[in-house]
């Protein structure tokens, strides 16, 4: 299984070639029966890392880091959509933080931080996998309730990526631990799949607004990629039209006071 995942991923890092939020494939080689494959190094670590250790400094991510975040993830997701390719296993531990320098303000923030999407083992294209495509073999937490039904439904493989990183933001922004199952949390657990999303007053409306829209169990009413990015509105930088502009990271129960931002996080490439 292991041996199948890696060379998928091979294939998968060949057909999308380069893009600024995929990490970067180099190399990949057999030896000794073992498949290596050598990517980008991403010195940030992981999305889930970070989660981790906002939660432990009870601190959580700025509205304008999450919307830094979904947008430049739903920019790879719209790239691979486009190419009619689907990730299936979208979750904090396949979003890699790249440090692009070594620049870090007063407050101890890293100066430049883009999100990458890795892992590439479950990437399918929608047309030519479509018979063998296997999608519970991704993560139950950031799975997409289709999936989980015993219905005969049409499933749109790209509406499924949609509600992974739905979970994901969600996941970043509220910090909880999200349960694998009815065993580990029932209620929270059903609620996230019939997507009930808990309101989060330390963020906006809009950003409430927006997890849930990417988590409806509705399949047709769940916005693609291009939705998305058209509705945050591509023409506008995404700090001034969210409205927070703190450039740190902040303890839970603290209230915005900064109104500086240097970094632009329009959605024009």
């Amino acid at each position: 299984h292991d041996e199948k995942m890696a060379i998928n991923e091979v294939f998968a890092h060949a057909a999308l070639i380069k893009h600024k939020h995929f990490v970067r494939y180099y190399n990949s080689w057999v030896e000794d029966g073992h498949i290596y494959i050598q990517n980008e190094f991403c010195r940030g670590g992981s999305l889930a890392m970070k989660i981790k250790e906002l939660r432990d400094s009870v601190q959580r991510f700025t509205e304008d880091e999450l919307h830094k975040m979904v947008v430049q993830i739903l920019k790879g997701l719209q790239y691979i959509h486009n190419k009619q390719l689907v990730h299936l296993d979208i979750k904090p531990d396949n979003i890699l933080l790249a440090i692009e320098d070594d620049v870090t303000s007063d407050d101890g923030s890293v100066g430049h931080v883009d999100y990458k999407i890795g892992d590439l083992g479950h990437v399918a294209h929608v047309s030519k996998d479509k018979d063998s495509i296997n999608a519970e073999e991704g993560d139950c937490r950031y799975m997409a309730p289709e999936f989980l039904q015993d219905l005969q439904i049409k499933i749109d493989y790209y509406k499924a990526d949609i509600f992974s990183l739905g979970l994901t933001l969600f996941e970043a922004a509220s910090l909880m631990s999200l349960p694998r199952n009815s065993y580990d949390n029932e209620l929270l657990y059903g609620e996230l799949k019939q997507g009930k999303l808990p309101y989060l007053p330390h963020y906006s409306l809009k950003l409430n607004r927006l997890m849930s829209s990417m988590v409806n169990p509705i399949i047709q009413e769940r916005p693609d990629t291009s939705t998305l990015l058209a509705d945050i509105n591509p023409k506008c930088s995404i700090l001034l039209e969210w409205g927070d502009h703190s450039g740190a990271h902040r303890p839970v129960k603290a209230t915005d006071s900064s109104d500086n931002t240097s970094e632009d996080t329009s959605l024009e490439e």
